[in-house]
């Protein structure tokens, strides 16, 4: 616990973290940028306001790593620092990743039941406790547990006044949009902006594509995917372009599983599982959502 030393405060403004030994900020109490922020040999470097004042270690390391951490993750960060209350002056609360979360489960234990899922199938092929964690995992994945573009707590998080450019959307061109990240271009009678439509949507897409006699081979991975990992696979696309898509994209899923259970206990720890190869019927047919050059939109 961090409750020996003294607190420092902070506020999320202009797409920066800030911070202060004070208790406000003010013209009175001068902040600090995160990214100004430097330590020589433990101590603050002489360049800033606070020459004098050196944070305790576990302040001086959570000051460092919200550097170009957005509001969401930089909150996560503070709030997850120590269980109860937060040694840098705020209480702990529920983010729009634990709101959305929760959403997202409610949604996927539903589609689960209509479809008989077999969380031990889940588990086996991917490590994740059971489909809800897995949709958990890929939401991580996809958006980091958002769907609207504004970090503000509460009905916002989801509902994002039903406009669909206050919605999360992929950078770039593509036109990829909320938690789950559908390709509004592909699915274009999707309604993305609809949370729970979203979700529902990107959960039975993972479903459609789950078959556990087929193993299907990735040339740009160079290796094959069966069962739940072949539908993740396919949820970001089969491109024989390698520079299409995210190669890595399982792989990715699958990592996503130590945050999803830092915020969902529930998503209990499990063994994690690399793609398996061998075993089933092989596919040789590319997406028909892809061209063979690899020029089409993912999935997704």
């Amino acid at each position: 616990m961090r409750s020996t030393g003294p607190r420092i405060y902070f506020l999320y403004e202009d797409d920066k973290w800030w911070w202060t030994p004070y208790h406000s900020f003010d013209e009175t109490s001068p902040m600090r940028t995160v990214p100004e922020t430097t330590f020589v040999s433990g101590e603050l470097a002489k360049s800033g306001v606070y020459e004098n004042y050196i944070p305790i270690k576990e302040n001086r390391d959570l000051i460092m790593s919200l550097e170009n951490r957005n509001f969401i993750d930089g909150a996560m960060l503070i709030f997850d620092w120590d269980l109860g209350v937060s040694d840098v002056g705020v209480e702990r609360s529920d983010t729009c990743q634990q709101i959305i979360g929760k959403e997202i489960i409610k949604i996927a234990q539903k589609i689960k039941q209509e479809n008989k899922i077999d969380d031990a199938q889940v588990k086996a092929d991917t490590g994740a406790e059971n489909f809800e964690c897995l949709v958990l995992q890929i939401a991580m994945q996809e958006s980091g547990l958002r769907h609207c573009k504004s970090g503000e707590e509460g009905e916002s998080c989801f509902d994002c006044d039903g406009e669909i450019d206050a919605v999360l959307k992929s950078a770039g061109d593509e036109v990829s949009y909320g938690a789950m990240q559908i390709n509004k271009q592909i699915h274009d009678k999707v309604e993305v902006e609809d949370f729970v439509k979203n979700v529902e949507f990107g959960a039975n897409y993972l479903i459609e594509n789950y078959d556990s006699s087929k193993i299907k081979s990735y040339a740009c991975a160079s290796k094959s995917y069966v069962g739940w990992q072949r539908a993740l696979r396919f949820y970001n696309g089969w491109n024989t372009n390698c520079d299409k898509g995210n190669v890595n994209y399982v792989e990715e899923v699958l990592e996503q599983k130590n945050k999803v259970v830092a915020l969902f206990p529930e998503c209990d720890e499990g063994e994690e599982v690399e793609g398996e190869e061998g075993g089933g019927e092989d596919e040789v047919s590319q997406d028909p959502q892809f061209d063979e050059t690899g020029s089409g939109d993912p999935p997704w």
